[in-house]
């Protein structure tokens, strides 16, 4: 639903390969706030009813808060992720409603794709988090609770191959074009 809130930072021409978010069992305890916000008003009805418009105003706001609370928690989930292109690693973190901040790093500028898995429960789960490190600045992308991160760092390096730069702007895509050059050599005996 919010898939036109990540792709407006394309670039023209740069086309979607992925959209990495975190894992939807990071968000239970929010989401079953939510939704005790919402249903625990309707347990104590006649005692909140008793206390008049007070009451009643209690009702109600508890409703409204586990309805926005459910939404918010929703919106960014689906909004907070790694979106992977053509071209480059945009990495968009929604803090709310109202805070977005988005961070990309082209291809030929990233350094180091690393993960981790801390804990007992994110090991059970199989769930950690991913740093996207890039030369020559301080830029680091990172999305934690991430649903198998090593198969997805694998992702990401496989996209960074397929879509390297062969024309040699970017220092994979150098180092490609010159393996290229090597291999469509013909062979010749030394002597």
């Amino acid at each position: 639903m919010f898939e036109q809130k990540l792709t407006k930072n394309l670039r023209e021409g740069e086309a979607l390969v992925a959209v990495i978010r975190r894992a939807p069992i990071v968000e239970l305890g929010r989401a079953a706030l939510a939704v005790g916000l919402f249903l625990v008003p309707f347990f104590l009805l006649i005692p909140l009813f008793r206390f008049g418009a007070w009451g009643v105003a209690i009702f109600i706001g508890a409703i409204v808060s586990g309805v926005v609370y459910g939404f918010r928690t929703w919106f960014v989930w689906s909004v907070n992720a790694f979106v992977l292109t053509n071209e480059r690693i945009i990495d968009v973190d929604q803090h709310g409603f109202f805070t977005t901040e988005v961070s990309s790093a082209a291809y030929g500028k990233i350094q180091d794709v690393s993960f981790s898995i801390r804990g007992l429960w994110p090991t059970v789960f199989k769930i950690g988090r991913l740093e996207i490190q890039t030369a020559g600045s301080d830029l680091r992308l990172e999305l934690t609770g991430v649903r198998e991160p090593q198969r997805v760092q694998e992702r990401i390096l496989q996209v960074m191959r397929d879509h390297a730069d062969p024309s040699g702007d970017d220092a994979a895509g150098r180092i490609l074009a010159a393996l290229k050059r090597i291999e469509s050599q013909p062979h010749r005996k030394r002597s």
